[in-house]
């Protein structure tokens, strides 16, 4: 049988219950100029205070072949709720560690039963 939307909802809601951090998303724009180069950037504040949990040393065998690439850097795994907007190159600050900052290398999210957003992010990539 499958889940009705109810029980998704309610599956969400219980899984924020264990959320105990807080992050800002950053989305930088580069704007190109006459020339076809890269102009000036911006930076969007996309969402702030969003509550999420973080992994800072996961263990999850299906994130290794990934892992192998960020081998040299601190990877943190942040759960966010499902619906929240993030993507690849977007800039988190993990408000409530003090004010971490950190570029998302992936985000990580099933197709099915999407109760929540799985991210990775490093501390690779300046600002």
């Amino acid at each position: 049988m499958p889940v009705t939307e109810q029980e998704m909802l309610s599956l969400r809601t219980e899984v924020q219950t264990w959320y105990e951090d807080s992050v800002t998303i950053i989305r930088r724009t580069i704007a190109e100029d006459a020339f076809g180069g890269e102009d000036e950037t911006a930076e969007t504040m996309i969402a702030t205070g969003v509550k999420c949990f973080v992994e800072s040393s996961p263990g999850r065998e299906q994130l290794t072949p990934f892992l192998a690439n960020l081998a040299e850097e601190h990877l943190f795994i942040i759960y966010l709720p499902a619906e929240q907007d993030v993507k690849l190159g977007d800039f988190l600050v993990l408000t409530s560690q003090g004010s971490i900052e950190l570029r998302v290398q992936a985000v990580l999210a099933p197709e099915s039963l999407d109760i929540e957003l799985m991210v990775a992010a490093s501390t690779l990539g300046e600002r």
